[in-house]
């Protein structure tokens, strides 16, 4: 088996081909006067500002092989300039108009696959579409499973209340807004994530969302947009790395991530050791928060059973708040948690971000007629796995913790089947219909056939398991039959 050393010399002979890449690219170019549009300028700006911010702080240290093997991995695995490789077919083109002709080609597929409704697209809202996995239990959830869980629920009770109630966490929190607000006097941070909603562990990340502008505020009108414009979220997370890079040296820029659903800088604090990321796009994150922290404590079961989901899933590192959502749903569906559509059932508490009601009624279990929990969570993990392959299809089905109940189907948000979303759902209908005249940017596409849709209680069209693949999706099911049948 190849160890540590070994991948990171692999990982060293990638970078060296991809500059060795690049360098002939540069060369290829005609001496003298060069000519390069705007977005290839900016392109090069990014890749000077993460050469810098890779050497900063790189350790220098000798070469670790034969400079002859060196240069001969160099020449066998380069990639040639002056060329292009499709990463759906790996067909390579060296002619611009015939790799715009041939890129042009997949994306006409892709949306006649979208129109047509073909197997590709909606094989996951139709049963029997997740591979099946035969694989053994791993050894180390084998030996997760047989621990005693009282061992295992005392160390994580006192790693998660840690956590959860560590001073550090509003320190860091106060510390950040006040170098932001050097440059934004009225700058606030807002905690979310599992150290504020109490399933966090010691290397739990701190999440805070910046509000820089004070535009994290709520309308009664659903057709009001809260959130910060990609632009502003750029220049934002831009202006506070600089920030932060200029003020102090208690903090580390970590990595900065544009591209992804809620774009977000990463940062590490030298003083206590420990990772924070800020995300500047709207509130709806926060007050997810808020509703979890209500949840649990509303039922505690239900954060002590994601606590030991969570320690029972380290390896294949199913996220939190997926799995928060799915315990939630569990709870739901034994009517021991109220839904959300239930706990907005007053439209006078109506409080919008960007088009999705965020507040919800508070009640006590008492007055839900509810009665607290007080299963073990050995037997309560059991109950989950057994519900999630035996009496609920995460194939067919969407975990809707909004309605808390079983019989949503995926195939109810198919438009070309004429599906029919729950009548309950009436911002996502007029999210939707709004979506069919403004552009995907804005509105990106509702990723409702995937192998898992498990529905955000408040952001409707957001699946948060859409990243899970299918091969992974057959792992998870299989790994919670065989935990179902441990435990029994």
């Amino acid at each position: 088996m190849a160890n540590a050393s070994s991948f990171q010399t692999l990982h060293n002979l990638a970078t060296n081909v991809l500059i060795r890449a690049l360098t002939l690219n540069l060369d290829s170019f005609p001496p003298g006067r060069k000519e390069i549009d705007q977005f290839t300028l900016d392109q090069l700006d990014t890749l000077l500002e993460k050469i810098k911010d890779f050497t900063k702080d790189a350790h220098l240290k000798p070469f670790e092989g034969n400079e002859k093997e060196k240069e001969l991995a160099l020449r066998c695995f380069l990639l040639q300039p002056n060329s292009v490789h499709c990463q759906f077919c790996h067909a390579f083109f060296t002619d611009y108009d015939k790799a715009i002709a041939h890129l042009t080609k997949h994306e006409q597929n892709r949306k006649q696959s979208v129109t047509n409704a073909t197997v590709t697209n909606a094989s996951f809202l139709d049963g029997d579409c997740i591979p099946r996995s035969t694989e053994n239990l791993p050894k180390t959830v084998r030996k997760f499973l047989n621990t005693d869980v009282k061992v295992i629920m005392k160390k994580i009770r006192i790693e998660t209340e840690f956590a959860t109630g560590d001073a550090t966490n509003s320190v860091l929190l106060r510390e950040l807004e006040a170098i932001v607000r050097k440059k934004y006097p009225i700058a606030r941070g807002y905690p979310f994530g599992s150290r504020f909603a109490g399933t966090a562990s010691l290397n739990s990340d701190v999440d805070i969302f910046l509000d820089l502008k004070g535009k994290y505020n709520f309308s009664e009108c659903r057709d009001v947009c809260n959130s910060y414009s990609p632009t502003d979220i750029k220049e934002s997370i831009e202006c506070v790395k600089q920030l932060i890079l200029q003020e102090t040296n208690d903090w580390l820029v970590d990595a900065v991530c544009f591209v992804a659903r809620v774009p977000l800088l990463r940062l590490k604090s030298v003083k206590y050791d420990l990772k924070c990321d800020l995300t500047f796009s709207n509130g709806l994150s926060h007050r997810n928060s808020m509703w979890l922290w209500y949840i649990f404590y509303l039922q505690p079961s239900s954060r002590w059973l994601v606590c030991y989901l969570k320690q029972w899933n380290a390896e294949d590192c199913l996220n939190t708040y997926t799995m928060s959502l799915m315990v939630i749903f569990f709870f739901q569906c034994r009517y021991q948690l109220p839904s959300v559509n239930f706990l907005q059932r007053d439209n006078r508490r109506a409080k919008f971000i960007d088009g999705w009601n965020t507040d919800f009624a508070r009640p006590t279990l008492k007055e839900l007629g509810n009665e607290l929990c007080d299963e073990s969570i050995s037997s309560l993990a059991q109950q989950f796995f057994t519900f999630y392959t035996t009496e609920f299809s995460l194939e067919t089905d969407v975990v809707c913790p909004f309605l808390g109940r079983t019989g949503v189907k995926k195939h109810q948000f198919h438009e070309a089947t004429n599906g029919k979303i729950p009548s309950e759902m009436v911002l996502l209908w007029h999210h939707l219909n709004q979506r069919k005249t403004e552009s995907e940017t804005k509105y990106p596409r509702f990723a409702y056939n995937r192998p898992f849709f498990v529905q955000d209680p408040f952001e409707l069209n957001h699946n948060v398991a859409k990243g899970i693949p299918s091969g992974k999706a057959s792992k998870y099911l299989r790994l919670m039959e065989l935990s179902a049948k441990s435990l029994s």
